[in-house]
């Protein structure tokens, strides 16, 4: 006979297995939805990836291995390799060579194009600019990713005209391509295009203004600057003289982007704007921040542009060593008050005697050892 507490028993074990029941099904639920998310997650990353593999994106540069070479310095020492010439130099040293790279480095706005097109001019008419005489006139190709076509011509007029310029220098600019768009240096079809202009025109020297705007792609990841660099090499190999204009960070003295732009170079070229400069004039003072070969080139004073010509003043470096040298400060005094090295101290203390500025016996402090 069913008792009260049989049934009872009987209704809290239907209980127990419908709740275990119940537990299953929700543990299998949340599975299900679990795989679902992982299955959507998956999907979602081989689409994306499979965007990025696309043909309409732009190809990563690759260039196919070569056979590595080399020889025991017995051999390379009798090879007959010829010295780089040098292009553009004065009685400091040599300032640009073929088969180098450099950069003219400074911040928007500073003149960095106007001075770019200067020595454009004067490589291609075997010319002075700033201070420096080009060697011979040579075969120049100018790249410029950032100007009106009109402006480029305007300013290449007042600033490259020469009695070689007219055959020697080559322009290109984004409005001249079919069709008209941006320059994109990474691009395989663009560069083997280019390589292929650098021959027809036989270039011996390339400008590329501005590094950023012939280049397009991040400056401050290192993996996007090897395309970049491999380009540049390239170029080198080739024999010619590699000039960059690069823009700089917010510093305002060191160049945009990741460093290892700067390890192929052979010269880098900083243009600063002094604090005295009128508004709306270029002018700009001049430094070396790396030269790896025999230069030996102290910072400039301020250059300013007048009609197409460019005109050397006194920086404010150089009037306060001049006035501490009349005062009789020491070589060290001056130093350690301007931060500028001795040998500029010394030059400008030359100069000031040879100019009758200063007595050849006036009282000085001791040089620094």
């Amino acid at each position: 006979m069913t008792t009260a507490v049989d049934n009872a028993k009987d209704y809290w074990k239907e209980h127990n297995l419908q709740c275990l029941r119940d537990s299953e099904a929700r543990r299998a639920r949340k599975e299900q939805l679990e795989k679902a998310a992982a299955d959507l997650e998956r999907n979602f990353k081989l689409a994306v990836i499979g965007s990025n593999r696309s043909e309409d994106k732009p190809k990563k540069h690759a260039v196919p291995a070569g056979i590595l070479g080399g020889h025991s310095l017995l051999d390379l020492q009798s090879l007959n390799l010829p010295s780089r010439e040098s292009l553009l130099g004065n009685e400091d040293g040599h300032l640009f060579f073929k088969q180098s790279i450099n950069q003219i480095v400074a911040h928007r706005g500073v003149g960095k194009t106007m001075l770019g097109l200067s020595i454009a001019g004067a490589l291609a008419n075997g010319t002075s600019v700033l201070n420096f005489q080009a060697a011979r006139p040579l075969r120049v190709m100018y790249l410029d990713g950032e100007l009106p076509l009109s402006q480029l011509r305007q300013r290449a007029g007042l600033l490259t005209a020469g009695p070689h310029s007219a055959k020697n220098l080559f322009l290109v600019n984004p409005e001249l391509n079919k069709p008209v768009q941006s320059i994109r240096l990474l691009d395989d079809s663009t560069w083997s295009q280019l390589l292929q202009m650098l021959d027809r025109h036989q270039s011996e020297a390339v400008i590329l203004d501005s590094y950023s705007t012939l280049f397009w792609m991040d400056a401050n990841k290192e993996e996007q600057q090897l395309g970049a660099q491999m380009r540049l090499n390239e170029l080198r190999s080739r024999g010619l003289c590699v000039i960059a204009m690069q823009h700089t960070g917010k510093d305002k003295k060191t160049q945009r982007g990741h460093s290892r732009n700067e390890d192929a170079l052979d010269t880098q070229i900083l243009l600063t704007r002094p604090e005295s400069a009128i508004a709306g004039k270029i002018a700009f003072d001049v430094s070396y921040p790396k030269v790896r070969h025999d230069g030996t080139f102290e910072d400039s004073g301020t250059w300013t542009l007048e009609n197409g010509l460019w005109v050397m003043g006194e920086s404010a470096d150089e009037i306060g060593i001049q006035e501490y040298l009349k005062e009789g400060k020491s070589f060290r005094y001056i130093k350690d008050q301007l931060g500028v090295g001795q040998d500029k101290i010394a030059k400008t203390r030359a100069r000031m005697v040879a100019e009758g500025l200063l007595g050849l016996n006036a009282r000085i402090g001791k040089k620094p050892n």
